[in-house]
């Protein structure tokens, strides 16, 4: 079920009141218009089943944050000082949901997953302190070409 948004930005608790918390970060788009996690709900599913409570970040851009033009768009430009202004606050928002899940929610483990675009807000958090126990990266590689043996 759904539980009310931890903190001022959009970051939603699914199934959660528990010591255990998982922190889900998706990738670039990886969230609908409605904020749910279309593909990546599998994911959502393997914590619980493992006994994690699950908080999903919506990202800037993303989600019911997204602009008109869909999910995602907006995030990365040619603007180099936009994306990186962008991805800080997506970091500075899972710290800070980190925190209020630690602080608040009296969170004893507290692990950070995030996919591809959401594993460098994973990353990023975790180096501005957020107080994970574990992280977890998942990247997303893609070629034109075979990739070289």
């Amino acid at each position: 079920r759904l539980v009310a948004a931890l903190s001022s930005f959009a970051a939603a608790a699914i199934s959660g009141e528990g010591p255990r918390w998982a922190i889900l970060a998706p990738p670039y788009g990886g969230i609908d218009a409605k904020g749910r996690p279309g593909l990546y709900s599998v994911h959502v599913r393997a914590l619980r089943r493992r006994g994690f409570s699950v908080a999903l970040v919506t990202p800037p851009y993303h989600g019911v944050r997204a602009p008109p033009q869909g999910s995602g768009w907006g995030f990365v430009r040619a603007d180099l000082g936009h994306t990186g202004r962008t991805l800080a606050l997506a970091a500075t928002e899972v710290a800070t949901l980190a925190r209020v899940l630690r602080d608040k929610r009296g969170a004893t483990t507290l692990v950070g997953w995030g996919i591809s675009l959401g594993g460098a807000s994973v990353g990023l958090a975790a180096a501005l302190g957020a107080p994970f126990d574990r992280v977890a990266f998942l990247a997303a590689v893609a070629a034109r070409q075979p990739l070289p043996h």
